[in-house]
């Protein structure tokens, strides 16, 4: 079965680089002055569901993707990559309808979800003689990693991967469909042979990443 990686792909209303929102439980005005990061979606991920209510609150005058994400902490996703994701047989670890507002508190948009995707060991996903890891810092950084063609899940990720690789993978089914929905701002790329990004120390990975000038993957 072949597998694919999820990248950015820009299209109008779906630009490349850094995801400028933050998720709070309410709308705020100057939501960036408040403590946003000890919320438990920022502070610990997955430690609980979602709650009613959210409120993301951007940059973006036009919000027409139909995936992003935040630095590995949620996806925001549409209607219609939730339709498509059903029909591919997924079942979201977490996913929750939010409101989406400028920083003024304008509605620009009520189609969106949170959501998280169940992440897997590599040795459930990947052939143990098919991965390769050059060891950075902190997290494993392969050189070569291949999804078992027996692994059905349509999006998943893969658990303990560094920041510039924790990529969302896909099955071919799922890519159908969403070609056939037409879902934007998403670029496939087959996983088979993939060409990783060379690992680099943490410290320089991480400005890389937020400076957004590597090659950005969803998640940004």
């Amino acid at each position: 079965m072949t597998h694919h990686i999820m990248l950015q792909k820009k299209e109008p209303g779906c630009p490349l680089g850094v995801f400028d929102a933050i998720l709070l439980d309410r709308f705020r005005e100057n939501g960036k002055d408040t403590n946003y990061g000890y919320l438990p979606w920022y502070s610990s991920p997955g430690s609980q569901p979602f709650p009613d209510g959210l409120c993301l609150i951007t940059t973006f005058k036009r919000f027409s993707f139909d995936i992003r994400s935040d630095s590995s902490f949620f996806y925001v996703v549409s209607s219609r990559f939730v339709e498509a994701f059903t029909e591919a047989g997924g079942v979201f670890e977490d996913c929750k309808q939010v409101e989406v507002r400028s920083q003024r508190g304008a509605l620009l948009a009520l189609q969106y979800h949170v959501c998280r995707f169940t992440s897997h060991d590599v040795d459930e996903v990947s052939r143990p003689d098919l991965m390769e890891c050059s060891q950075d810092e902190f997290l494993p950084h392969p050189k070569r990693l291949e999804i078992r063609d027996d692994f059905k899940a349509p999006v998943f990720k893969v658990k303990k991967l560094s920041a510039r690789v924790n990529l969302p993978f896909c099955s071919e089914a799922f890519r159908k469909i969403a070609q056939r929905m037409q879902l934007r701002g998403i670029q496939f790329e087959n996983a088979h042979g993939f060409n990783w990004p060379a690992a680099m120390p943490f410290a320089q990975e991480f400005l890389a990443v937020a400076s957004g000038k590597l090659p950005i993957r969803l998640p940004l």
